[in-house]
């Protein structure tokens, strides 16, 4: 068995991934009660007893329009493997463990084996995607998506398939019925293009070809869930949307456009967004249930250790681990911007560029149109696809920083 590995490490690595989020997972406590879980699985339930969603969300939420890709997941999950706790589980490891993979695969493709590994190794052990393989959300699915769409959008430019275009258009049709964010990348992917052709980095015609068929299967895999959001508008005076979510309200009315550019044009809006997106990782507040019920003030509890206050060793320790991974975070987002900046926004470069500052602004524009920040939910899980992206933008820079790190691979 470590023959084989050491001829496949990757393999060595995603199965070391496997073992770690199962141990976080027997070792962690389960609540499938929490967020929107409940709602996806009855939709779910649904789908496999009645062949329809019985009438949510509507019945929750009073509006008909919601994004599908999380309650598909688990139907699909449920039809294959039988309805239980445990194989929603698994199917979060297993999208945990496809991150690992699909890392490797995207960097070996955009550098070399030498980087993949390191990204891998990264991805596997990152903090944030760990906790978030034990919390009942739709993070891990639309990310592991997302990614997929990358590898295969980057297959396409280097093999000059239309297939590798088709496929990648796909999966991002599927990333966006799960979280609609990403719902006008088709837009941005052009854009990109298009400054690679000016460039001379890539043909016009190949350009052309894989822009085509990117955004006709992309439009293609949303327009049965658009069809169906037609048929159901009215409901509840509800008004029919490609996708649900307010992200996509950003290029709706001229009005709401005009409010959402004066919201972001106040700079409290756009520092508070930067803030909750990037200064924290999401998902550290799992760690809060470890310590104590209520949520603890770390910058308080922080100044009252180093004035020698006494606390719970748990507490001491959840607090550590914090400090850890904020340290991370940043030392990633560090690496990614100097490996940026070092590569002067070369093609892979410049692609996470792009596809982040659209990000920003979509999520960021959300919350100036409704106004502030009170309600939002985390703006930094936008940022949890980019993480293998920023891993493989940080390995490079590691990679080229030491040149003997797997030499031998």
């Amino acid at each position: 068995m470590i023959p084989f590995f050491r001829k496949n490490p990757v393999l060595a690595i995603v199965s070391l991934a496997v073992i770690v989020r199962v141990v976080i997972f027997l070792l962690g406590t389960v609540d499938l009660s929490s967020g929107d879980f409940p709602l996806f699985e009855r939709m779910a339930n649904n789908l496999l007893t009645q062949g329809n969603f019985g009438g949510e969300p509507a019945v929750t939420y009073g509006s008909p329009n919601i994004n599908p890709g999380f309650a598909l997941w688990i139907a699909l999950l449920y039809l294959i493997f039988g309805q239980s706790t445990t194989v929603f589980w698994a199917g979060q490891i297993v999208l945990g463990a496809l991150l690992v993979w699909g890392s490797y695969l995207l960097a070996t493709k955009v550098f070399d084996k030498r980087v993949g590994l390191i990204t891998a190794f990264v991805i596997m052990l990152w903090p944030t995607l760990i906790l978030i393989s034990t919390e009942s959300t739709s993070v891990l699915l639309f990310s592991s998506l997302f990614l997929f769409s990358v590898i295969f959008f980057f297959k396409a430019l280097s093999c000059q398939t239309v297939l590798n275009g088709i496929i990648s258009g796909i999966f991002l049709g599927l990333a966006t019925l799960t979280k609609s964010i990403f719902f006008y990348t088709p837009i941005i992917l052009g854009l990109w293009l298009f400054g690679m052709v000016i460039l001379k980095k890539i043909e016009f015609r190949r350009a052309s070809i894989l822009l085509i068929a990117f955004t006709l299967s992309f439009s293609a895999t949303l327009t049965p869930w658009t069809i169906r959001n037609i048929k159901v508008a009215g409901t509840n005076g509800s008004k029919a949307e490609v996708l649900a979510k307010g992200e996509l309200r950003i290029v709706s009315s001229s009005k709401e456009t005009e409010l959402i550019f004066k919201n972001l044009a106040e700079e409290d809006i756009l520092f508070q967004g930067l803030k909750q997106m990037f200064l924290s990782p999401y998902g550290t507040w799992l760690l809060n249930g470890v310590a104590v019920e209520e949520t603890i003030v770390y910058k308080s509890l922080i100044l009252s250790v180093l004035r020698g206050e006494q606390y719970f060793p748990n507490v001491i320790v959840v607090l550590v681990l914090k400090i850890f991974i904020f340290l991370l975070h940043w030392a990633l987002l560090l690496l990614t911007i100097y490996s940026i900046l070092k590569s002067r926004f070369r093609r892979f470069g410049s692609f996470v560029f792009m596809l982040l500052a659209y990000t920003i602004f979509a999520a960021i524009g959300f919350v100036a149109h409704r106004g502030g920040f009170y309600g939002v939910s985390h703006l930094s899980l936008f940022v949890v696809p980019f993480v293998p992206l920023f891993a493989i933008l940080a390995s490079a820079t590691i990679a080229r920083r030491f040149p003997s790190l797997l030499e031998k691979v």
